[in-house]
């Protein structure tokens, strides 16, 4: 079955991965970006700097 296949987790974990992708693709080069993601397990975690250009601060 196509559930089994992909979970309705993964294929919300996948929709924000995209999101933040097409929205902030820098954040995908960024070092502090990739540290907040693991340090926190989210995949779809941002540094201070970006969170801070995303709120506008």
């Amino acid at each position: 079955m196509a559930d089994e296949k992909f979970p309705l987790e993964e294929v919300e974990r996948r929709k924000q991965l995209l999101r933040v992708e097409e929205r902030y693709p820098e954040a995908d080069q960024c070092p502090h970006c990739a540290e907040a993601r693991e340090k926190s397990g989210d995949p779809t975690d941002l540094c201070a700097a970006h969170l801070q250009r995303i709120y506008g601060i």
